[in-house]
């Protein structure tokens, strides 16, 4: 297939380039900036009536993506899902008693904030992209001013704790990495975190900065953080130990080990039910202020941890049937479709049609945290939406029940935040200083043409080179043993001279 590329050099000659041509009549597109959406879900959420509570924020951070240049192609599976299900875990936890938590957590004053970043295996796009928001006082969304109450705009002040889960894997252990300034700075609270974090049958060790010759973070969205404050306690929370990965195809078409071996896909199950416990006990004990009687309350399900696992790891195509009830897919043939085509695809693309892991993800919170009583009432899509026109803490939508397979009507605190780099958006943006992503993904020619290279098989190429042996000896001794003679007819009489 022969495709010409219309982008050149590099993003910022590309945009330059269709920058000019948008004078003209119709602009021409060369390359597309790389976007989607970020995932958060706030509990409890925050408006701006309440102004007495000063946000204290407990961040669970994992990513959406993975890397790779081939369409609908597997992978991922320790790179992003294995970090995603330990989250949707705690998440559908938490809702099993979601008004215990809500109503121990607005006695403390603290919140928990989950955050889904997409397009981090770019240049962290999503994390770079939420601080950004943070420190322009837009997150979880600027101030629409409407009639009802409207949502508290929250700073990088607000954070409390950012835990980040990477590549849960099948190994005995768990690790906890923290950067060497942070920890100086916040010891106390980060050896109060780690304590929290040993719970029975789990072995997670403590990789001491201060130990350590590099003394800082692996790759992680925390940098996004780090970047513009070290007063933030905070850590990674990992399966791999001191200065390297036990894994070799991170971001790659082949980190697919979990789902083509059933015996790690069994023990892979046990390690993220193990997480997921280790995440909850640790958050909890942060936001209930080591209440243990009241964190004893909220467990993690075993049942849903092999759900998820299965639907993620098993089903090539993510039709598995909770997948297609929450998204409806059971009720709606382009929805199936839609799935199906974006199943296992975890690139952020460019905003279009979607990112199929970013939808179900939402879908799978919406289902664990939304709350049906409140919007009880509600017969209609139109309806549920138009709940969200007055007010914007809570989120209403509508989405399939997969206890009823019937479209239901959910109050919620999930928030959809764009994964777009800043730099796309700052003026005059310096595109060599590193500060932000700044990939784009080229636009090609739709006039494609197929050139087709065909390779013999070996046997034809045997053939053909015994053949000419063959014919070098037969042809050997007819070349030394000819005579002119042959060649003439003696039947003729000698030709007559001519006259010059």
């Amino acid at each position: 297939m022969v495709l010409f590329m219309f982008a050149a050099g590099s993003s910022k000659l590309c945009i330059e380039r269709q920058e000019k041509s948008s004078g003209l009549r119709e602009q021409v597109m060369l390359c597309d900036h790389l976007e989607d959406r970020n995932v958060f879900a706030m509990l409890p959420p925050l408006g701006q009536k309440q102004k007495d509570i000063k946000p204290n924020i407990f961040v669970l951070a994992a990513r959406l993506d993975s890397f790779s240049s081939i369409y609908n192609s597997h992978g991922g599976d320790f790179s992003t899902i294995s970090s995603i299900i330990p989250l949707l875990l705690v998440a559908n936890s938490i809702g099993q008693n979601l008004q215990l938590f809500l109503t121990k957590t607005q006695k403390t004053s603290r919140q928990l904030l989950f955050g889904f970043f997409h397009g981090e295996s770019l240049g962290y796009i999503g994390s770079s992209r939420w601080i950004f928001e943070m420190k322009n006082k837009q997150f979880p969304h600027p101030n629409n001013k409407l009639p009802g109450d409207n949502i508290k705009q929250l700073g990088i002040e607000s954070i409390g704790v950012f835990m980040e889960l990477q590549q849960i894997g099948t190994n005995q252990q768990f690790f906890i990495h923290t950067d060497k300034e942070v920890y100086l700075e916040n010891k106390t609270m980060v050896d109060t975190l780690i304590k929290s974090s040993k719970i029975s049958g789990a072995e997670v060790n403590f990789i001491n900065p201060e130990t350590i010759s590099y003394g800082s973070l692996p790759p992680s969205s925390y940098h996004s953080l780090l970047k513009e404050s070290k007063n933030i306690p905070g850590f990674v929370f990992s399966s791999f130990g001191e200065g390297k990965y036990n894994f070799s195809y991170l971001n790659s078409i082949f980190d697919i080990e979990i789902r083509n071996n059933t015996q790690l896909f069994n023990q892979f199950i046990n390690r993220i039910t193990l997480a997921a416990k280790i995440t909850l006990n640790t958050a909890l004990n942060y936001l209930f202020l080591n209440d243990t009687k009241i964190i004893k309350q909220f467990k993690i399900d075993e049942n849903y941890a092999k759900t998820l696992a299965e639907c993620f790891f098993l089903k090539s195509s993510w039709d598995c049937p909770l997948f297609l009830r929450v998204s409806n897919a059971t009720n709606d043939p382009d929805m199936k479709y839609w799935l199906r085509t974006t199943a296992n695809d975890l690139s952020i693309g460019t905003g279009y049609p979607g990112s199929g892991i970013r939808r179900i993800v939402h879908s799978l919170l919406v289902n664990s945290l939304g709350q049906k009583g409140p919007a009880m009432n509600i017969a209609s899509e139109q309806q549920c939406m138009d709940q969200n026109k007055k007010q914007d803490v809570y989120t209403y939508i509508w989405q399939n029940d997969p206890q009823t397979n019937n479209g239901t009507c959910y109050r919620t605190s999930i928030y959809m935040g764009i994964a777009k780099s800043p730099a796309f958006d700052i003026e005059n943006y310096n595109f060599s200083s590193g500060q932000y992503s700044t990939w784009v993904e080229s636009r090609w020619d739709s006039h494609a043409r197929l050139e087709l290279f065909l390779t013999a098989d070996y046997r034809l190429e045997l053939y053909a080179f015994l053949i000419a042996i063959l014919m070098i000896f037969l042809s050997a001794p007819l070349n030394y043993g000819l005579k002119e003679q042959w060649f003439l007819d003696n039947s003729l009489p000698p030709a007559s001279p001519q006259q010059l």
